[in-house]
């Protein structure tokens, strides 16, 4: 999916004074090490640089409206971040998350069974 893979370098967005963001994984991390010089010059009362450029770029207008709406860098990573988890789950088949669910049942009733033996050998010798 063009929103999660990274872009090519003719599209990937130029921070101001230096470093290159290609991915939406990418736009995460540099929020959470942007200066705050850099962040102010990209994001400003007329205009956020990052929502035009995941609007333009990896075409993702919900996202991109969530940042038009953020004023800090903590809360636009977090939009970035909670938008990764959310194509990463679309992304995932439907069969693995079937799948996970079993594993997860099979332990419980394995742990259940394992306790329930225990618990009633302890109390044979009580």
């Amino acid at each position: 999916m063009k929103r999660l893979n990274g872009v090519k370098h003719d599209s990937a967005f130029r921070l101001y004074k230096g470093g290159t963001i290609h991915s939406l994984y990418d736009l995460a991390e540099a929020f959470a090490s942007m200066p705050a010089e850099t962040f102010r010059h990209h994001v400003t009362e007329t205009r956020n640089d990052f929502a035009s450029w995941v609007r333009d770029v990896f075409e993702d207008s919900a996202l991109a409206s969530k940042l038009n709406a953020k004023k800090t860098k903590g809360q636009m990573e977090s939009a970035v971040r909670q938008r990764i988890k959310e194509l990463e789950h679309e992304l995932m088949p439907a069969h693995a998350s079937a799948r996970i669910l079993k594993s997860g049942m099979l332990q419980f009733i394995l742990g259940f069974v394992i306790g329930f033996v225990a618990g009633m050998i302890i109390c044979s010798f009580l």
